[in-house]
């Protein structure tokens, strides 16, 4: 789809559309949200960053390389009409056809965020919540605001009001007729600077209607009452500011507002509530300024009527309380010790020595879930996300594509079509690594599921996308290399990527690895029992080299059957072939064996008919079973003839003979015939019996052979073991004891050197006591003279200062009559001006009386009036020229008459002058003679003064010396105290060390006998022949036995064969005696009935006890059979354990080989953990790994041991995972010194809470060293703490994403502890109802509690709405190492469930009261 870019012209937002842009009103016109096709339109201030390349999913789909050069995406928050969860990023992707466009455009929008960061920070957090909230209204900041709008905007603030409050709307239309006023304009709404000044006022309004008095109630304004009483400098325009007539608060409130704070009283407040000891006037003064410079309030607002905005202008180094409250509130005050936030640790540690940030399955996305309530995967953006987020170890299982293109993609399982590829995730981590060129090394934890080929392809995609740029971390392949060295430090591969995986001990062609440790398999202790148990041959088959040992053939119980013989004819089977001809074999003695419990079956139910038909002959004849069992042996054993009464019980002694006569021979004869056959197959049944428990006992002896055999190779590897374990004792214990020793010989060492000090500091002590003497002596002098110096200069002053008296009063004097003598100049200058002026105008008036009377007019009318006389005294009748002249000789009278009185007067002051001037200069040197004598008496004062203050400065000096050595011979006098003490306890410590010492001498000596004990028994350990033998001599009996067995079922059944015979002959023969019967009398036909029913019944015991002779023949061979078949399941699994090994040994490419650092290994007992290459690193399942630690308490500290020099990765268990909780707490693996803690980063619960607030410590750089105990290194145990907090307040808390717009958000805050060595810890507020603008809770109670472990101990904030329709919902929260916090009145600033601070989430907080109580 083709898209427009434009930028508004304020370039404060960016205009997409698919529409053609003839103009910016046409632009305009089509981002209209109600119009079809309207363009999108995101705000600067909504941009989080820009990805270069095709790095989405959208891109992966689209398939198109050819423009990745200029290909983008803008990655931003979706604003409120975009989305439902304003927080969560979306990406929109462009291809920009020309490159120089596209470089002109990614340089415009750094260009622009940059620009807008710089800006933001020094705006106020009002005006950034209403700059938000426009942007999310789809208004510019030009633009008006209706009374609609504005409570639109209180609903979103989460401010206690209706919809159309009264309240709110009285605010509002007051404010707008001052706007009117002020501007003289009859605007209809109010502009975005009156909104700003209307926040602060809602806010004062939200707290009176969640019924809060201010002044007594609210905790800042308590606050600011207790600094503002305590000011030592107090507001001298306080009190003259005069409280308005009309004010929408009280008169105490606005008195609040209108006061301010001195500097001194923040510095105060810093040192005392803050406990910022360290703060100086400066960084008080520094503070101010900085929130004076911000922008919170619109200056065009102070035009308006004093009612609203007080126009005094504050004195610069005063801090009114709004922003006081701005203080208390920002992110400099965060409980969160800003300087742990950034690189606090040594980096320069082995990577085993740091906990690393670490995702589990990072390509899945725990906001949509699967049927079974598990997460799907998504997009590569996850990984962007991760690697913002501060996750340093990514996690990567690849797998062959199943699309027509081969290359490598990432996937849980068998992948999808659409499945993200290798190579996209690898380009977002080198655009990460290039934009971040400080970041730690990134760890790319790769599971290979690939095909050779496909590896082969994985490390040509990795080459060239990292390590073609020098960004891969090649290990060094090296014969000098130990295995034993050091892990690098994040340090030295700042800026790289380091790739986990597996990596074959030898790089060589044809190089192969066990993929025995994927974490689905490793989520249990699977099929094979505890992971390690180990069967017969383990130790061997753990050996790629067993599979050059000879050719499978087949298997038996204890493994593998191998043939050696070179034959090349010889059959050589698949692993699979071998196990499906197990399979087979298997499936055919079961057969047999289900053959053989038929048969058993019905021989029984034979056995069970011919004792029935028994049991009826023998109530119907009236004998006992005794009787008959009697007759029988004496019948069998030959002891009667058959024509011999003697057996049969209870008969007459005058039976007839005529009946015996009437059996012919032949009936006899098949009697008897019958009889001993019978015999015969009883015989040969008991016989058959008697092999076939010989043959069952002598498998039972083979079996306990061959158990003897396992048993004494399983004693021999617990030999091995227990060996390797004393040895690895012994050595352990001889470095304990040469610690100990060391230890001994330092203490010895130290005591003599205290020994030697001894004499020394007693030297010292009086040599300190002399020189305090002394120096107290001369510091008493100095002072003496300092004293007599200082009155000496006190007298001259007071003489200088007298002159300097009587000089000013001749300076006064002078310069007063110097002022009168300048005065009298300027009147003499006057007068002259003036008496030139009356000669000038003089001299003129004559000049025109002259013209007048030389003129012919006057001559005229002169003589007409006939002379001067006439003219004077008559000037009714004088004309004109001599009325003229008259004037003008009048005026000249004046003029001569004004002339004359200047002229006097100019004399008089020239005489006045005359005399100030004698005066003047007669005072003038008197002053400057006492000039003279103050200069000198002021010479003589400082010369004095500073005689006196040298004299001072000597005392003072001395002084201090004499302190100092006052405070020297203290010292040394308690040094020889302490020496005394310390001698004592170092006497008691080496007594304890050189016990120790014996003890550890002792346990290393008999650990070492332990070690040689079983070094001998290992060496006598043979090579069990004798048990071998055994097994073979079994054997032999059982095959014996197995022949004998055969031998007798043969015979059985040819005797079985001829007592049918006889019976069948007999039957026949009977049949003749019955005919005979019949003939004969009735009296004899009894007698011979009688005798009949006998010998039937003799017939019928013999055929019951051979036919149960049977039925428990046939009941032994049964269970015979089912051992071979138990036997053969055995063989089976033999066969599929061997399939399912030689089906994980694969071949690696050695160009990914050279590309692996550490190589991943599956656990098989701590022994040989111990023994891998550091390289190595092992991988548990969280609740395998609790099993394993659960086996013993040593397990734990083998693991602690273990993560010292080597990497351990924990991960959650799937098989024990649930939709709500798909993490486990991993604070307990932290305390076990486990590196790589793996959370999934998109389920949100408080253990990835926990992961956000530890790694928060260190620059959020995703390394945090761990303490020193879990290092191995030699460090003092953490001190207990006990801290109080206590939640006040908080600030602009946005609703949560499932709340329904326009519904009231009711807060409350959950504050948790949690402990990797005690008991969590909890504590809830109560829910302060109808109010997210500002709630108060005020919390008095407070939540104490007592950390055993700070640095191990993570202290979370969690803010949610209570509900009572539906779960709480969260709202925001905040997670910190307790050794990170600071005591003090701290904000709490909200994280959202994705660990950022943006939307709505910028300018929540919490205030909270943070105090450390002695424990």
């Amino acid at each position: 789809m083709t898209r427009r870019l434009a930028f508004s012209p304020n370039h404060r937002s960016l205009y997409i559309t698919t529409n053609k842009i003839t103009s910016l009103r046409s632009l305009y016109r089509w981002v209209a949200p109600d119009v079809p096709n309207g363009a999108i339109v995101i705000d600067i201030s909504r941009i989080d960053s820009i990805w270069k390349g095709q790095l989405t999913k959208r891109f992966t789909l689209c398939n198109d390389k050819t423009m990745e050069a200029t290909s983008l995406t803008i990655v931003y928050y979706a604003s409120g009409n975009n989305s439902n969860n304003p927080n969560k990023m979306e990406t929109m992707d462009f291809i920009v056809p020309d490159p120089t466009d596209y470089m002109h455009l990614v340089t415009s929008l750094d260009n622009l965020i940059k620009l807008y960061r710089v800006q933001k920070q020094s705006l106020g957090t009002p005006l950034r919540v209403l700059e938000f909230y426009f942007v999310e209204m789809g208004k510019k900041m030009d633009d008006y605001m209706s009374l609609n709008e504005f409570c639109t905007l209180c609903q979103v603030l989460n401010g206690p009001f209706k919809t159309k409050s009264d309240s709110v709307g009285t605010l509002y239309r007051d404010l707008l007729k001052k706007v009117r006023k002020s501007t003289q304009n009859d605007v209809q709404d109010l502009p975005f600077w009156a909104i700003v000044e209307l926040l602060k006022d809602v806010e004062q309004l939200s707290k009176q209607v969640s019924g809060l008095s201010l002044v007594k109630q609210d905790p800042v304004s308590k606050l600011w009452n207790e600094i503002l009483a305590t000011d030592p400098v107090p507001d001298t325009a306080k009190g003259g500011n005069k409280a308005p007539a009309k004010v929408a608060t009280t008169l105490e409130q606005e008195f609040q507002a209108r006061s301010t704070i001195s500097n001194v009283a923040f510095l105060s407040f810093l040192r005392s509530q803050q406990k910022d000891f360290k703060a100086q006037p400066d960084h008080a003064a520094e503070i101010i300024k900085k929130l004076k410079e911000q922008v919170g309030t619109s200056q065009d607002l102070l035009s308006l009527n004093d009612e609203v905005v007080d126009l005094d202008e504050k004195a610069d180094d005063r801090l009114d309380k709004a922003k006081f409250l701005s203080y208390l509130m920002a992110d400099d005050n965060d409980l969160f010790d800003p300087t742990m936030g950034e690189i606090h640790d040594d980096m320069t540690y082995p990577l085993s020595s740091y906990w690393i940030s670490s995702s589990h399955d990072t390509y899945l996305s725990c906001e949509s879930l699967n049927e079974e309530g598990l997460p799907t995967q998504s997009g590569g953006e996850l990984y962007m996300n991760a690697l913002s987020r501060g996750v340093r170890c990514l996690e990567l299982d690849v797998w062959d594509s199943v699309g027509p293109e081969e290359e490598p993609v990432i996937s849980r399982q068998e992948p999808s079509p659409c499945a993200l590829t290798l190579e996209v995730v690898l380009k977002i981590v080198r655009q990460f690594v290039l934009a971040n060129p400080q970041c730690y090394p990134v760890l790319l934890n790769i599971e290979n599921h690939c095909s050779f080929k496909l590896q082969e392809i994985m490390a040509k995609q990795l080459y060239r996308i990292l390590g073609s740029i020098g960004l891969l971390v090649v290990p060094d392949d090296s014969q000098t290399t130990d295995g034993k060295d050091l892990l690098p430090s994040p340090q030295s591969m700042m800026g790289k990527v380091l790739v986990i995986g597996k990596r074959p001990d030898v790089i060589k062609e044809g190089a192969r690895i066990v993929n025995d440790d994927y974490d689905d398999e490793n989520d249990d202790f699977g099929r094979f029992g505890l992971v390690n148990v180990k069967s017969r041959n383990e130790e061997e088959d753990e050996e790629l080299e067993e599979m050059k040992n000879g050719v499978v053939i087949g298997f038996d119980t204890a493994g593998p059957i191998r043939s050696t013989d070179p034959d090349p004819t010889l059959t050589r089977h698949t692993a699979g072939e071998l196990l499906w001809m197990e399979k087979s074999t298997l499936e055919s003695k079961r057969i047999d064996a289900a053959n053989a419990e038929l048969e058993a079956i019905r021989a029984a139910d034979q056995a069970e008919t011919a004792e029935n038909e028994m049991d009826e002959l023998i109530a119907e004849v009236g004998l006992t079973k005794d009787q008959v069992i009697a007759m029988s042996t004496r019948l069998n054993d030959g002891n009667a003839e058959p024509d011999d009464p003697g057996p049969l019980a209870d008969r007459s002694e005058d039976e007839g003979v005529e009946v015996q006569e009437f059996f012919a021979d032949a009936v006899e004869g098949a009697r008897d015939e019958f009889s001993r056959a019978d015999a015969d197959a009883i015989k040969a049944a008991e016989q058959a019996t008697s092999a076939l428990q010989e043959l069952n006992a002598a498998t039972t002896r083979l079996r306990q052979a061959e158990k003897n055999m396992d048993q004494a190779r399983a004693d021999e590897r617990k030999t091995i073991n227990k060996y390797q374990r004393a040895a690895a004792e012994a050595r352990a214990q001889r470095e304990d004891y040469d610690q100990m020793q060391e230890r001994v010989l330092k203490l010895k060492e130290m005591l003599m050197q205290m020994d030697k000090s001894a004499s020394s500091a007693e030297n010292v002590v009086s040599t300190a006591v002399t020189e305090a003497k002394i120096s107290e002596k001369r510091a008493a002098e100095t002072e003496a003279r300092a004293a007599r110096a200082a009155a000496t200069a006190a007298k001259d002053r007071a003489w200088a200062d007298e002159e300097n008296h009587k000089e000013e009063k001749l300076e006064k004097l002078a310069t007063s009559l110097h002022d009168k003598m300048a005065k009298a100049t300027d009147e003499i200058e006057r007068l002259r001006l003036e008496m030139e002026k009356a000669a000038h105008s003089l001299d003129k008036t004559i000049e025109q009386i002259k013209l007048i009377e030389n003129s012919s007019q006057y001559i005229t009318e002169t003589e007409e009036a006939g002379g001067e006389e006439k003219k004077i005294n008559s000037p009714s009748s004088a004309g004109k020229t001599i009325l003229k002249h008259a004037r003008k000789v009048e005026e000249r009278e004046t003029q001569s008459s004004r002339l004359k009185k200047l002229s006097i007067n100019l004399t008089a002051a020239e005489n006045s002058r005359r005399k100030i001037q004698l005066e003047f200069e007669k005072r003038a040197v008197e002053w400057k003679e006492q000039t003279n004598i103050a200069a000198k008496a002021r010479k003589q004062a400082d010369k004095s003064s500073q005689i006196a203050e040298d004299l001072a400065e000597d005392a003072e000096e001395e002084r201090e010396a004499a302190n100092l050595r006052r405070v020297a011979r203290e010292r040394a006098e308690s040094n020889i105290s302490a020496k005394g003490e310390n001698r004592e306890s170092l006497k008691a410590q080496l007594a304890e060390a050189e016990k120790q010492a014996a003890q550890a001498k002792l346990a290393a000596k008999e650990a070492r006998m332990e070690a040689s004990r079983l070094t001998h028994l290992n060496d006598n350990i043979d090579n069990h022949e004798d048990l071998k033998a055994e097994v073979e001599r079994r054997k032999e009996e059982r095959d014996v036995a197995l022949q004998l067995y055969e031998n007798k079922v043969t015979f059985q059944k040819e005797t079985t064969n001829k007592a049918a015979e006889a019976r069948r002959r007999f039957d026949l023969s009977e049949v003749v005696y019955k005919e005979a019967m019949r003939n004969a009398s009735e009296v004899e036909q009894s007698q011979n009935a009688q005798r009949h029913n006998d010998r039937k019944l003799i017939v019928l015991y013999n055929s019951a006890t051979l036919a149960r002779k049977h039925a428990e023949h046939a009941f032994e061979k049964a269970r015979y059979v089912q051992s071979l078949v138990i036997e053969q399941e055995l063989i089976v699994q033999r066969a599929r354990d061997y399939k399912d090994k030689t089906e994980r040994i694969c071949e690696i490419p050695t160009s990914l080989a050279r590309m692996t650092f550490l190589n991943t290994t599956k656990y098989r007992y701590w022994t040989k953990s111990f023994t891998l290459p550091n390289t190595n690193a092992h991988s548990f399942a969280q609740n395998v790994l609790d099993k394993i630690l659960g086996q013993a308490e040593k397990d734990i500290r083998n693991l602690t041991e273990f993560t010292t020099e080597h990497l351990c990765r924990t991960f959650p268990s799937w098989k024990a995972a649930r939709a709500d909780r798909l993490n486990v707490d991993p604070l307990h693996q932290w305390a076990m010194g486990c590196q790589l803690v793996a959370l999934n980063m998109t389920a949100f619960d408080e253990h990835v809470m926990k992961s956000d607030g530890r790694f928060r410590y260190n620059g959020s750089c995703g390394y945090v060293l761990k303490p020193a105990s879990l290092r191995h290194v030699h460090s003092i145990s953490e001190t207990r703490e006990k801290w109080s907090i206590a939640v006040l307040c908080g600030s602009y808390l946005p609703s949560p994403i499932s709340k329904r717009t326009g519904s009231f958000v009711n807060p409350y805050v959950k504050v948790s502890m949690y402990g990797s060595d005690q008991k969590n810890l909890h504590y809830r507020t109560k829910a302060v109802k109808k109010n997210g603008l500002n709630p108060v809770w005020n919390d008095e109670q407070g939540f104490e509690f007592v950390c055993k472990v700070p640095s191990m101990s993570m202290l979370v904030f969690s803010v949610w709405d209570k509900d009572p329709d539906c779960p709480d919902g969260f709202i925001g929260a905040a997670a910190m190492p307790i050794s990170c916090i600071r005591e003090g009145y701290r904000s709490v600033p909200l994280f959202d469930r994705y660990h950022t601070r943006n939307g709505a989430h910028a300018f929540s907080s919490l205030l909270v009261h943070a105090q450390r109580n002695a424990t």
